[in-house]
């Protein structure tokens, strides 16, 4: 199974998947972090004059953002081999956890203060119980005795394995395992919250049917194998899984209808290049002129310093005009939409028609169909390369 470095930055709306199941993997994550969910901080109103409406509506919203810090089990692939699955991939909000944690644990306190339905109250602290377990367990975790680990000792969780029947063997258990068994749970409670409050807002993020989510589960399984190809055998992996998968048929080109195949795959790999063609061309345009606007569209949000790098940004005036005369395209990562670039960029000059060339490695990620660059360097070449 594919193996991946602990704590990948990039995380999982990995594809684009049939309209039963694009719902709930791709709404939630429509953001370019990882697709968590927010709620402006703007306009809350103040706890003093809160209604019982307002703050069901509030700690519904918040619980739903904490729970969309977590990847459900549909959205993470389980290895072949047990020791190369990667708990962190159940981990999606990163750097904002504290803060989803925090909203969340704030808006419950807030909202038992005006809920008076005894249903209410206990369907919200059963829901924010879930999440401190969690944390507990993200505490252990990522502990200095257990980071690097596969597995924890079982007497080490024990509350929380006893609480919520977490299968072990001897005082041991994967925290792939507890993740996997824990991400469900995360959802029972809000989702009887949200059918307790009348006219309570739909869930961008719903939780699947056990058909949906085995749909799901065949999908990502699929598009692991499309991206690494045949020559990795994994067309045959996926087979192994789904022989009669929603992608079987698919999978069995290669061998069974290979010219069309081949056809099918050259035209694949000539749309990428069109497209990361067309946004290098956009974004070295956008720097010659200075065009603000479009680098604020362009560069992800992790792109180091970002604001910075836009502030700075102004027109080129000595450059004549510019062509790209090689472009070059690496997958970079399996489990995202993350390429890789080389660019060479021929440059004419004003003065004097001075000619220069650039050699630059752009790293892009697309997210719900959207081009964004995540990182850029450049490079003078010299004329005798």
């Amino acid at each position: 199974m594919l193996t991946r470095i602990k704590h990948l930055a990039f995380a999982i709306c990995l594809f684009s998947i049939s309209a039963v199941t694009a719902a709930s993997f791709c709404s939630a994550q429509s953001d370019t972090k990882y697709g968590r969910s927010t709620i402006p901080a703007a306009k809350r109103p103040a706890a003093t004059n809160k209604s019982k409406v307002e703050a069901s509506f509030e700690v519904l919203a918040r619980l739903r953002a904490m729970r969309d810090c977590w990847n459900d089990p549909y959205q993470v692939g389980v290895g072949d081999d047990p020791k190369y699955e990667n708990d962190s991939l159940f981990f999606r909000c990163d750097d904002e956890y504290p803060l989803r944690l925090a909203e969340a644990q704030t808006a419950v306190s807030e909202a038992l203060i005006w809920l008076k339905d005894p249903v209410l109250i206990r369907e919200v602290t059963a829901a924010i119980g879930v999440f401190n377990d969690l944390e507990t367990l993200h505490r252990v975790f990522e502990s200095r005795g257990y980071f690097i680990l596969r597995v924890v000792r079982v007497s080490d969780i024990y509350p929380i394995a006893h609480k919520y029947n977490l299968p072990y063997r001897d005082n041991e258990i994967s925290k792939f395992t507890v993740y996997q068994e824990m991400m469900p749970k995360r959802r029972v409670h809000i989702d009887r919250l949200a059918s307790l409050i009348p006219g309570a807002p739909a869930d961008s993020n719903p939780t699947l049917t056990p058909e949906q989510a085995a749909m799901a589960v065949d999908d990502l399984d699929w598009y692991y194998a499309m991206r690494e190809g045949p020559e990795k055998k994994r067309y045959d992996w996926y087979l192994g899984r789904h022989p009669q998968g929603r992608h079987a048929a698919e999978a069995r080109k290669p061998v069974e209808q290979p010219e069309v195949y081949k056809k099918e795959q050259d035209a694949r790999i000539a749309q990428l290049h069109d497209e990361l063609f067309g946004v290098t061309h956009q974004v070295i345009e956008a720097y010659i002129r200075g065009n603000k606007a479009v680098f604020d569209r362009l560069l992800g949000p992790n792109f180091p310093t970002r604001a910075l790098y836009i502030s700075r940004l102004r027109p080129q005036t000595d450059v004549a005009s510019f062509e790209i005369r090689d472009l070059k395209i690496q997958t970079m990562d399996y489990y995202a939409e993350l390429y890789r670039a080389d660019v060479l960029v021929h440059y004419k000059s004003l003065m004097n028609n001075k000619e220069r060339d650039y050699h630059n490695w752009i790293l892009y990620k697309r997210s719900n169909g959207v081009w964004q660059i995540v990182e850029w360097h450049s490079a003078y070449q010299p004329k005798d390369y």
